[in-house]
């Protein structure tokens, strides 16, 4: 696809993001803001492309839709120098490789911003760019983010702390890499001068917490699997699956209560927008809620639950998802068309976010297939047919145009 085919829209419009690296954060980051009109280019290397590809591709669909795809080797000399006048029309580079390694590359802050000094690079990486030098030269991946950045502690069994599904801890290196990207863009569009941010995902993870403050400055440690602060704050069993129910709040203190045969009025509730657990009316609280659910199906309960003050929500999987009134309202996921030749055809995913009343995003573009757009992206830089061909006879420039690739086979 050429620059000029990339459509115009949303509040990223005119935007130029480039993102390079495999896995999870920095390509969703570049998916964010391309969701939301930027102009982004996903570069690979042929030695370590995006492990999405080698297996069933829900994750590269997602974080690889509305993006250009160049697969190559940054490392040369050749591919060093398109590298460099590629940059020169960017206004932000995402890199999540090991820490330091665009150092060892010959491609530093210091020589991007020789190519572009406006230019705001991003670097993410498990333990960040600096700090105690056993740390830093380490890899990372999504389960070892949640474990350092004490996420994992809070989560599992009594006896076994797990991490929670989905990648969380990558996506919250792309949600922090994203706005903190565009901060930096706006900076350097009011100085004149770009920047270099250091992200390390363990601390995306660590300052998306609040019961650290509570152990560091009152020695209060939650432990995982323990019941909630909150008496009542917890699931229930449905006749068919649950819900959890959010016990605080004066709509449940004085009208949910009733609801359930319990007395606003009695001391143990009076006066209070909550009931800690362990204190007298908590158990209670949790009793009644046991019974009044299990009579219901899990739509009976969250109707009639929320209608009278007390804040429910069902525990929904996909299937539950896919069904929901709601999500479809708010097009919460969407259907797209994956382009000509393209196996599956049709594509489900997430929705854009934020949704907007003036500038709204949108998918217009499948993840796309390996090198798809290798010979318009190095035309737009200069390089002529004859060495794009030398490029891909070196090895530096890879491609695969196998229509059903859901996942890369060498």
């Amino acid at each position: 696809m050429k620059k000029s085919e990339i459509p115009q829209f949303g509040l990223l419009q005119g935007v130029r993001v480039l993102v390079m690296g495999p896995n999870i954060a920095g390509p969703q980051a570049g998916s964010f803001m391309a969701d939301n009109g930027a102009e982004t280019l996903l570069i690979e290397g042929p030695v370590s492309l995006d492990p999405g590809r080698q297996y069933p591709s829900g994750s590269y669909q997602k974080k690889g839709k509305n993006q250009r795809c160049l697969i190559m080797d940054w490392t040369t000399d050749e591919g060093r120098d398109i590298l460099l006048r590629i940059v020169k029309d960017m206004d932000i580079l995402i890199e999540g490789h090991r820490a330091n390694k665009f150092n060892e590359w010959g491609i530093s802050d210091e020589v991007l911003w020789s190519a572009n000094r406006k230019l705001v690079i991003c670097h993410i990486s498990g333990y960040g760019q600096t700090g105690d030098p056993k740390y830093v030269k380490r890899g990372s991946y999504d389960a070892i983010t949640q474990a350092f950045g004490g996420l994992m502690n809070l989560n599992g069994t009594v006896d076994e702390p797990m991490a929670t599904n989905c990648y969380n801890g990558d996506f919250y290196g792309a949600n922090v890499a994203c706005w903190s990207s565009l901060m930096a863009y706006i900076c350097a569009q009011r100085t004149g001068k770009g920047e270099s941010l250091d992200i390390a995902a363990y601390e995306a993870v660590f300052a998306n917490q609040n019961w650290f403050e509570n152990y560091a400055n009152y020695g209060v440690e939650y432990k995982r699997a323990e019941p909630a602060q909150i008496g009542g704050w917890q699931s229930y069993k449905c006749k068919d699956g649950r819900v959890f129910c959010a016990t605080l709040g004066p709509g449940f203190m004085r009208k949910g209560l009733k609801f359930i045969g319990l007395d606003p009025e009695a001391p143990e509730y009076k006066g209070k927008m909550l009931v800690n657990s362990g204190q007298p009316g908590c158990q209670e609280i949790i009793d009644a809620l046991t019974v009044f659910c299990a009579s219901k199906t899990m739509q009976e309960a969250d109707d009639l639950l929320n209608d009278n003050g007390i804040c429910t929500s069902m525990i929904l999987g996909y299937k539950e998802q896919l069904a929901n009134s709601h999500y479809k309202a708010r097009k919460s996921y969407i259907e797209f068309d994956r382009g000509p030749g393209k196996k599956p055809e049709k594509y489900i995913t997430t929705g854009v976010l934020p949704v907007c009343k003036n500038n709204p995003g949108k998918v217009w573009r499948a993840a796309p297939l390996l090198g798809e757009d290798n010979e318009d992206v190095l035309t737009e830089v200069g390089c002529s047919s004859e060495q794009i061909k030398s490029l891909y006879d070196k090895g530096i420039l890879l491609k695969d145009n196998d229509p059903e690739q859901g996942f890369y086979r060498k």
